[in-house]
């Protein structure tokens, strides 16, 4: 088969084929992976090309200034930047900084023409919805794809655990109210942190604690709780694949404290008779689709564990939180407003991947920008504009920072290294 040529793969990914749907939704999620790709190239190189722009810059401004002086001309920041700014270094820098952002721009155009596919393909799925009734939708089908929620569309949680290298047990879990009670100990004696604990455990109710001091969160929830997809794509490559992950999931440790190996239920193995007990008969029978908890570190056993992994407290402290990545959603007009006046910088009040229905619509940056200066006429059948916009923020998030500030504290109170203390998480759906 002959290779496709450049246009030709372009006018497949921007082009809906109307006798072809079901493939088209199939390629959607393909063709945004590789612009997305695309475009992160473009701009690296796009910014790689501004700082050489910059480097040679004050390198010839060093030089020419120089030069000047030992020549004994009047130097002045004009007569010096007139010289750089003509020098065949500097016209060359920025020609090729030039050439970059032009290619981040075409890059960018492309990647938001497939966006545009992508929603038009989500309307038409709403279409077919309709024309179909109430028939519930397959798996993999045009119409599940077309933004029907599946089973494959469930929210995501991680388990987090955290564990010491004890000198005699190995490997040990560790609860985060045990570690507060021991971490408080040291400074009121063990009774006084017990009843502590326990105070600040009963005054807030478990699901009511989210806004409550993180410390309290934790007691209730433990080590960490929260869903955030850019944390957890930072952690193990899970839900967010526009970072790179600290480690792709590598299973869990051999060496595991069995706690965590036969979660939910310590080192007991829970059975039919067990989950019954528990929660009901509907999970003693096998046909209902439950599993039971088995041993965790076979990697086909355990409800729908996945991305088994763990990371050590120092590969915690060596990531860098606070590096800006990119980010990109779907503001409505108010929120657009409000994040242009707050110097369009870090992420909006809110956003969405997609949207769509009766007098919506969604369009580029430029054009919201005419329509609110009052150089473009609004559309009367338009009730609710919307523009897609992008952003970059360091991944920290501040309850996971209380939690590596943590695991920190106390393998330093308890003289641990980084190697020593450890998370072990996996996440289900």
């Amino acid at each position: 088969m002959a290779h496709k040529t450049k246009e030709e793969y372009l006018k497949e990914c921007l082009v809906i084929e109307p006798e072809a749907i079901t493939e088209e939704f199939v390629r959607i999620p393909g063709d945004l992976s590789y612009w997305n790709a695309e475009y992160s190239r473009a701009l690296q190189e796009s910014l790689d090309a501004t700082t050489e722009r910059k480097r040679v810059r004050a390198e010839l401004y060093l030089n020419i200034r120089t030069e000047l002086l030992e020549d004994g001309h009047k130097v002045t920041e004009g007569i010096v930047d007139a010289s750089v700014e003509s020098h065949p270094d500097y016209v060359e820098a920025q020609k090729a900084e030039n050439e970059a952002a032009a290619r981040k721009a075409d890059v960018y155009g492309t990647l938001d023409s497939v966006r545009a596919k992508k929603d038009m393909l989500v309307s038409l799925g709403a279409m077919l919805r309709e024309e179909m009734g109430a028939r519930t939708p397959t798996s993999g089908s045009a119409w599940a794809l077309a933004g029907e929620s599946t089973e494959t569309d469930m929210g995501c949680d991680i388990h987090f655990f955290v564990e010491y290298k004890h000198p005699e047990k190995g490997w040990t879990n560790i609860m985060f109210d045990e570690w507060y009670q021991l971490r408080l100990s040291k400074e009121v004696g063990s009774e006084e942190a017990a009843r502590t604990v326990m105070a600040l455990q009963k005054q807030t109710d478990r699901y009511a604690s989210f806004d409550a001091p993180l410390h309290v969160q934790a007691l209730h929830w433990g080590w960490y709780h929260g869903r955030d997809y850019r944390l957890f794509g930072v952690l193990a490559g899970v839900r967010d694949y526009s970072v790179k992950p600290i480690s792709e999931p590598r299973g869990l440790p051999k060496d595991v404290s069995e706690h965590v190996r036969f979660y939910p239920h310590g080192s007991k193995h829970w059975g039919p008779a067990e989950w019954a007990a528990e929660y009901g008969d509907d999970y003693a029978d096998p046909s209902a689709g439950h599993q039971f908890c088995d041993d965790l570190l076979n990697e086909d056993e355990g409800i729908d564990w996945h991305s088994r992994t763990w990371l050590s407290l120092g590969e915690l402290k060596a990531y860098n939180w606070t590096e800006p990545q990119r980010d990109e959603g779907i503001v409505d007009e108010a929120t657009y407003k409000l994040w242009l006046d707050n110097g369009a910088k870090g992420a909006p009040g809110a956003w969405c991947g997609g949207v769509g229905g009766p007098g919506v619509r969604v369009v580029p940056r430029a054009h919201l920008d005419a329509i609110l200066q009052g150089c473009a006429q609004r559309d009367p059948e338009v009730t609710s504009y919307y523009t897609r916009i992008e952003w970059f923020e360091g991944t920290a998030n501040p309850s996971f920072n209380f939690t590596v500030e943590q695991m920190s504290e106390m393998a330093e109170m308890m003289k641990l290294g980084p190697d020593d203390v450890r998370a072990v998480f996996y996440f289900d759906n």
